[in-house]
């Protein structure tokens, strides 16, 4: 044999011994202990190396069930034979060829950083995390040089979806069957643009949610969940969202807003000028402190009714058995909730997520917070979040709490359901109203942001003008 074909024969040797995958082994995209019974291929013999020498090859090894380092192999051949190896006597020029041209006999882990001896194994007595080490190796090599324009598109990511949606396992050997079974088409790796499968599935790990052990293919589950999220049900794309998700077809998804109401200018309160004309009735629905104040209008009290009383009958004669999957269990996601032990729906949105199984939730219509178990929420229909949201967020107008133990309940004894009070609102900063509010009777008016300065709960915020 030619060098010239020796060495065409070793690269050959090199890449099927290394890399056996798809193309060449249906069974495995990987080494296997159990992948030679022995014998020599017909290229190995090609080489015409002694089976004497092939023999003695074989009991250094079985010496060695935990490997053994190349220059260790040279010197047992030395103690073996009384003479040191010499490729040349077989056409070959260096002893690390001959192991590599071998991969019947030898299974070879190269140097690793900052070494330079090979170890050599019995290719037929391999311990698994050896075989598993080397998969490992190779399988970061062929990451490092896969072609990133190959053919992985919007189009194949939801397809690879959907096969492992719908099925239990799927592997590098039925990832072709199960590709035609779903779309139609018989494909190999070439169809992708890679030579393996092995390879296909190391460029998909890079780009969609997905895991590859060497093996198998399955779901990256918080890549995948943030996929449904943002490029399936954000972006509108409910066909694909509802394959993987059973949700009612009309309702509101996260991303969505809420209406919120505005305050017509020609009730904005105008400093130093006569504003009698501006004040609105309302009520305090919630308070956190005087910055964070929530009221309702009383203009609107009719309208509420009316969309509150067709919002409780929805949701009486609904089916509303099935909870929301936790992909939607988002901040800001617009919903449904009915807190335990209330009797009423309330439209909410999502402030916190503290698991799959609870949330906090903004009770938008009214202002407070609950925390709430996620099994409580129910989608809400779209035709239900066109109706402005009713509790205005405000603050107290020229006053600040005296310390930071002030809270706001001092406010809600001014404010009952039964009682109504006198708002005048003030131009926004930092997108909220500051107000005065009064409390108007027949025996007298109480300016409640004086009052509250006067019980020494409140101070000016600056001075009077």
């Amino acid at each position: 044999m030619s060098t010239k074909k020796i060495l065409e024969f070793i690269r050959k040797q090199k890449q099927i011994s290394e890399i056996e995958v798809l193309s060449t082994s249906p069974e495995s995209g990987y080494y296997c202990s159990s992948a030679s019974d022995g014998s020599l291929t017909n290229d190995e013999k090609e080489l015409n190396i002694p089976p004497l020498v092939i023999a003695t090859f074989k009991r250094i090894l079985s010496k060695f069930t935990s490997g053994v380092t190349a220059s260790t192999f040279y010197e047992e051949y030395y103690k073996e034979c009384g003479y040191e190896m010499d490729p040349s006597l077989w056409g070959i020029r260096s002893p690390t060829e001959v192991f590599y041209s071998l991969p019947s006999i030898f299974l070879i882990i190269p140097p690793e950083k900052g070494e330079t001896d090979h170890l050599l194994y019995d290719v037929n007595d391999c311990p698994k995390e050896v075989i598993d080490k080397l998969n490992n190796l190779k399988l970061r090599e062929q990451e490092k040089d896969l072609n990133s324009n190959s053919q992985v598109d919007a189009k194949l990511e939801i397809d690879v979806y959907k096969i492992l949606h719908l099925n239990e396992k799927v592997t590098i050997t039925n990832f072709a069957e199960l590709y035609r079974n779903l779309t139609g088409k018989q494909i190999t790796p070439e169809y992708f643009g890679f030579q393996t499968f092995a390879q296909f599935f190391m460029q998909l790990r890079s780009k969609i949610a997905v895991n590859f052990d060497g093996y198998t293919l399955r779901f990256n589950e918080s890549g995948f969940q943030l996929w449904i999220i943002n490029d399936c049900i954000r972006s509108k794309m409910l066909p694909t969202a509802k394959f993987f998700i059973n949700f009612p077809a009309d309702v509101a998804l996260p991303g969505e807003k809420l209406k919120t109401i505005q305050i017509s200018e020609d009730f904005i309160a105008i400093e130093n000028e006569n504003n009698d004309s501006k004040w609105k009735m309302v009520q305090i629905t919630a308070a956190d402190d005087f910055s964070k104040i929530f009221l309702q209008l009383k203009e609107n009290e009719s309208d509420y009714a009316s969309f509150s009383d067709r919002f409780q009958q929805f949701f009486a004669s609904a089916n509303n058995k099935t909870c929301i999957p936790k992909q939607f269990l988002v901040k800001g996601f617009v919903c449904a909730v009915r807190p335990a032990g209330d009797y009423y729906w309330y439209r909410a949105v999502i402030r916190k997520v503290h698991s799959d199984d609870e949330v906090t939730v903004n009770l938008v219509d009214f202002g407070y917070r609950e925390r709430v178990q996620s099994n409580l929420l129910r989608f809400i229909p779209r035709r239900f979040i066109d109706f402005e949201v009713q509790a205005i967020r405000v603050s107290l107008h020229d006053i600040q709490a005296i310390d930071s133990k002030t809270n706001a309940a001092s406010l809600l004894e001014y404010s009952t359901p039964e009682i109504w009070l006198h708002c005048l609102f003030y131009p926004k900063t930092n997108n909220i109203h500051a107000v005065i509010l009064k409390h108007v009777t027949d025996d007298g008016c109480v300016n409640i942001n004086d009052d509250l300065i006067k019980k020494q709960l409140a101070t000016r915020s600056k001075p009077m003008v």
